[in-house]
């Protein structure tokens, strides 16, 4: 029987190593290498993990490369493409000396080297006495000089872990002492200390850190309090655990630590790496535990059932972390050098479908021994009855607004500065201080303004060549990606697809395009935003308009149309996957699926009453679900469902007041009252909402462009 651990190292055998050059590949993306530059880290975690599947051919090798970065004539800790190394890794981080010392240890012992197991023994005693020598710095330069700091949690518990494996009581007691002072009085590690020993609090608390105590022994952790700790505090609502929390121990968004900082990006999402490393832990400790469940099940749910191997995770967008209710395969504002990011202008994004070399050695570590779960997925349909949709579009808009309280023409103006090169960027800012987007143009924002433009319509100038710059992001997998060079996602090939639809051009490649979308089908019928990413209701609302402006039909139809209506609850409204609570963003996209497949939606009635009920009285914005915030761009996904249910909210002026509050000074819309303008996606919301409130919008275009 096939074990996943085993699968995910083939997997990583046959698509990270560079049998030519040497060393490991940071990130591919299918079988497409996305970062070709070469980390210590990730060579030393290679041997460690082909020791611990006793691959003597492949620990050789690894350790071979491992002289690629540790000679002493050219110390380096990252290598490019070539393995030659390059300046940036000319430094000694304390977390990567600390692996590559327990991989040389646990290669030493597999192949009874005792030379190695001496150098070993003698490498962590150099890496700690000049970690003691500064203070427990997390990088210094390869001359001695201190780069950061900041002292990490992580490292401690590696030095406590391989000082007791080493038996050197000395270290073991410094690196004891130091983890002391991590502790914090509520609960849990605090992530960093300062120079001073003092926790730097806004800096929060990392699950990675917290998961790692779980390798210590019981005289030094209690597993019970530690594991208690995690699941009460880092708990998602739909599985698994958020990667961080705050200083007061909630899930947050941070963007001034972020901002000022430049180490991380200030949303939380899930890491697969965090989920690996409990597993693991667990699995040698506690596996009835809830934690240990809870994290197999997220880790499982994020293995790529279609190709193997493990994505990075999953992130969520438009809404707060304690309802997570949009899901987005992007980290979004993740610092400009991390592993696999892109950037459109000041804005970096990590795409969370890729696969990067860590998650990979750790997943299969934490999955060694696990047999391969085969899913039977369900094909039998609830009962649906079919309703054609009216599909004429012989008109967008009919006139203009008459009772709303938007300014028009001012949002058309800010519409305008948006323009860049032939395409439009997020912003009419060309170089803000970095808190918001520039007018780098991004396929997602031309959509948006060439949406907008034809509701209005407005000119559209150089149609040809906004869509030869938005054609140029086809990739060889036949999906599109934010902008050229870029990797594809289901969600910007929608972008490019139905813009391709307003603009009447389908100069592109339209074959391999569908064939991208459906291999973006899953055996449960639902669409993830890749090639094996996990199904949810959001992205198999982009499969289904794609293949409907297509002309196309999907792979399993039926098993389609059951994962839409199995995400239907008593309440009337649709969750973002089957078995959670409803809520109103995947109420309009389930909604939108269905009718675009000319499927009656059940429970018609009850779902408008649902929908309706979320609007709140005093505000006039939609909750996103019972007793949970106002959402802006909840609110638009509300009132879209309810329009294609031909009905509209119970209080349209209040709601057509909410809108006009959410203007900017300049034009543009924010997604917060009385604040700066955010983006193009804001307008388009407002400006979409407005029409429809009047009801001077085409259901069928509401039901397409979205």
């Amino acid at each position: 029987m096939k074990q996943y651990g085993q699968l995910i190292y083939e997997y990583f055998k046959t698509n990270f190593i560079d049998d030519k050059n040497g060393g490991i590949y940071s990130a591919v993306v299918g079988n497409e290498v996305v970062t070709e530059d070469k980390l210590l880290l990730n060579t030393s975690l290679a041997l460690l993990t082909a020791v611990t599947y006793e691959d003597l051919e492949t620990a050789v090798k690894q350790y071979e490369d491992l002289n690629l970065f540790l000679s002493e004539k050219n110390r380096c800790e990252v290598l490019e493409s070539s393995s030659v190394s390059v300046d940036i890794g000319k430094v000694i981080s304390l977390q990567t000396e600390l692996i590559t010392t327990l991989s040389l240890l646990s290669y030493g012992t597999f192949i009874s080297d005792t030379q190695i197991l001496l150098t070993a023994k003698e490498y962590f005693q150099k890496v700690s006495n000049k970690a003691l020598e500064n203070n427990f710095a997390s990088i210094i330069s390869v001359d001695g000089d201190i780069l950061l700091s900041d002292q990490r949690a992580l490292n401690i518990i590696l030095g406590v872990y391989i000082s007791n494996e080493m038996q050197l009581s000395f270290l073991n007691r410094k690196y004891l002492d130091r983890f002391q002072q991590f502790k914090s009085v509520d609960g849990g590690l605090w992530s960093f200390l300062d120079s001073s020993n003092r926790p730097l609090r806004n800096k929060g608390k990392l699950l990675i850190d917290n998961a790692c105590t779980l390798l210590l022994n019981s005289a030094i952790v209690d597993t019970n309090e530690t594991m208690n700790f995690i699941d009460k505090n880092y708990k998602h609502p739909e599985g698994g655990y958020w990667n961080k929390i705050d200083k007061n121990n909630k899930v947050s968004v941070d963007n001034t630590t972020s901002y000022y900082t430049f180490n991380s990006s200030p949303f939380p999402y899930k890491s697969m790496l965090d989920h690996a490393i409990l597993v693991y832990a667990l699995s040698k400790k506690n596996r009835n535990s809830i934690v240990y469940k809870r994290s197999l099940s997220e880790l499982l749910r994020y293995y790529d059932l279609k190709n193997s191997g493990v994505f990075l995770g999953g992130g969520n967008w438009f809404s707060t972390p304690v309802t997570p209710t949009v899901p987005l395969a992007r980290l979004v504002m993740v610092p400009p050098h991390t592993v696999g990011a892109f950037s459109v202008g000041n804005t970096s994004y990590l795409p969370l479908h890729e696969k990067n070399a860590t998650v990979q050695l750790v997943s299969s570590l934490a999955l060694k021994g696990i047999n391969k779960i085969e899913i039977d997925y369900p094909t039998k349909i609830k009962e649906v009855s079919f309703s054609p949709l009216d599909t004429s579009l012989k008109y967008i808009s009919s006139g203009q607004l008459t009772n709303s309280h938007i300014d028009i023409e001012k949002y058309k103006l800010w519409l305008e500065k948006t323009k860049s090169g032939f395409g439009y960027g997020l912003t009419p800012y060309q170089s803000p201080l970095g808190f918001k987007s520039d007018r780098s143009p991004p396929n997602f924002s031309a959509m948006h303004v060439i949406s907008d433009k034809s509701v209005l319509y407005e000119e559209i100038p150089d149609k040809d060549n906004i869509f030869l710059t938005m054609k140029a992001a086809q990739n060889k997998d036949g999906g599109f990606g934010e902008q050229a060079g870029v990797v594809s996602e289901l969600f910007t090939t929608y972008c490019v697809v139905a813009t391709s639809f307003i603009l009447k051009n389908k100069n592109y490649n339209i074959k391999k395009c569908l064939d991208f979308v459906k291999s973006c089908q899953n055996d449960d019928g639902g669409f993830g935003n890749a090639p094996g990413y996990p199904s949810d209701i959001w992205h198999t609302n982009f499969g289904v308009l794609i293949l409907h402006l297509l002309n196309s039909e999907a792979n399993f139809p039926e098993k389609l149309i059951q994962y839409l209506v199995s995400a239907q609850n008593e309440d009337g409204g649709f969750a973002v996957f089957p078995n959670l609570s409803s809520e109103v963003f995947s109420t309009f996209r389930a909604i939108d699926s269905l009718r675009l497949l000319d499927i009656e939606i059940p429970n018609k009635e009850r779902v408008i009453s649902w929908l309706q009920s979320m609007q709140d009285v005093n505000e006039g914005g939609f909750h996103i679900s019972e007793n949970k915030p106002i959402s802006f761009v909840g609110s638009y996904h509300a009132i879209a469902a309810l329009y294609l249910l031909d009905t509209l909210p119970i209080n349209i002026e209040k709601i057509k007041i909410w809108f006009g509050n959410h203007q900017a000074k300049d034009g543009g819309f924010s997604k917060l009252l009385h604040h700066p303008s955010d983006t193009t996606d804001e307008g388009f919301i407002s400006l979409h909402a407005s029409y429809m409130l009047e009801q001077k919008i085409n259901p069928y275009w509401i039901a397409i462009i979205t």
